[in-house]
């Protein structure tokens, strides 16, 4: 099911981040820790050696790009660290050492904390779904889910840190696609973020860190990105889940939805 290539070794690892690069790529991501690649993959196993990870590195360096990694698990967070990669996606268990690390060497934190409540609840209602999925996934989502109680405070004291945050969407999981919004109200309640905070984690840290200079601000010489809910989102962060709320929607200057009365 997996539609990237699976690449095993520094010189397999060398040639297809060369290719992907040559083929235009923006960004080289790549899976450190286990869950992504089979149904047996525990999601915590490391899958890349600090040399395997170092290699994509410097390819993509060679580039000016960046390495964004897939990594759940502390083993596979802490390799791609040493590695020096642009940013952690997901990083759910960070410990002290990660964050420590992070903040010094200016690492991003992706972290998509709604996907795996989200995908705990929706299983309830909807068993379709369910089984369209590979191995057990409903295990892996409760096992991780549990562990997320004891995570947050650490989540939190690493925000209050200065760690590098940016909101991501994680597309391939089809449950967060139209909805990913309500990644916000998760970055409020679990990171201990303002409401504030997080919408500037959506637009212009994100931005930052997908190194997208004329993205992520109402600027002279940015793109025409522009949201208008009704309602104020800084007491309500949830009003931007609201479809109803949304009435201005424009994109590179263009108007998609229009509903504001003048």
């Amino acid at each position: 099911w997996l539609r990237s290539p699976v690449a095993d070794g520094p010189e397999e690892i060398r040639k297809l981040v060369r290719h992907v690069l040559m083929a235009g790529a923006d960004f080289v991501k790549i899976c450190t820790s286990g869950g992504i690649t089979s149904v047996s993959d525990s999601w915590d196993e490391p899958q890349y050696t600090v040399e395997e990870i170092r290699v994509a590195v410097d390819e993509a360096a060679n580039k000016g790009k960046g390495v964004a990694v897939h990594a759940e698990g502390t083993s596979g967070i802490k390799r791609a660290l040493e590695a020096k990669v642009h940013s952690i996606e997901h990083g759910w268990f960070i410990d002290e050492e990660c964050v420590d690390r992070m903040i010094d060497q200016g690492t991003w934190w992706v972290p998509t904390i709604a996907l795996v409540p989200l995908s705990v609840e929706h299983r309830k209602t909807n068993t379709q779904w369910s089984t369209q999925q590979l191995g057990d996934e409903a295990k892996k989502d409760n096992e991780i889910l549990s562990l997320f109680e004891t995570q947050r405070s650490l989540w939190r004291d690493a925000v209050r840190r200065g760690i590098k945050v940016a909101m991501g969407s994680d597309q391939s999981h089809r449950l967060m696609t139209g909805n990913n919004l309500v990644e916000l109200e998760y970055m409020v309640d679990w990171l201990g973020l303002s409401p504030m905070e997080a919408i500037v984690c959506a637009t212009g840290r994100a931005a930052e860190c997908m190194q997208r200079p004329d993205l992520g601000a109402l600027e002279p010489g940015r793109l025409a990105d522009v949201v208008v809910v009704e309602g104020d989102p800084l007491s309500d962060i949830k009003l931007l889940q609201g479809r109803d709320k949304i009435k201005l929607i424009m994109k590179d200057g263009e108007f998609y939805k229009q509903e504001l009365v003048e």
